[in-house]
């Protein structure tokens, strides 16, 4: 059984590529599937991903004429077999326990969403993001419980199971 698909959208990041793929092949978690949505990438992406879909059955590649991230994001989820959908962008890593972590938080609160810290590298320098701080971290909870505290800090796809 898939416990999660992880969808990476990928547009020329031949030199990032192999990071983010080593840090998703090897999460602890391993009932997982890795869909690449190559998104029109004219560089060497492609052929980098299907070396290691070469040695790993996990990874599937799909192929589309450049329309973007959202699109390759929501093409890659109509290829979905998981439980839960996660999302990697293609030039950053992973800890390798983090969907683990995720989905045993999904899975002991029956939650919709979970969302994961972050770090930032910039400009050699590491800079940790703890969003909705405000916000229960040991309980599920309903949007309405907290109206002025839900959508205030910056969304992103990548940090969070669905």
């Amino acid at each position: 059984m898939t416990k999660v698909s992880i969808i990476m959208p990928v547009y020329n990041v031949e030199e990032f590529i192999k990071e983010a793929l080593d840090s998703v092949t090897h999460q602890t978690l391993s009932e997982i599937e890795i869909i690449c949505v190559i998104d029109g990438s004219k560089d060497n992406s492609l052929k980098i991903i299907e070396e290691y879909a070469a040695k790993d059955s996990r990874i599937k590649i799909l192929e589309q004429e450049n329309q973007g991230q959202g699109i390759a994001r929501n093409n890659g989820i109509k290829l979905a077999q998981g439980e839960y959908i996660g999302f990697v962008d293609p030039d950053d890593y992973i800890e390798l326990n983090m969907f683990e972590e995720l989905y045993n938080n999904a899975k002991k609160f029956d939650a919709d969403v979970v969302e994961s810290n972050y770090k930032l590298a910039k400009n050699n320098k590491i800079k940790s993001y703890r969003y909705a701080t405000k916000l229960p971290q040991d309980r599920t909870f309903q949007a309405v419980e907290f109206p002025e505290y839900i959508f205030q800090d910056p969304m992103v796809p990548w940090n969070k199971l669905y």
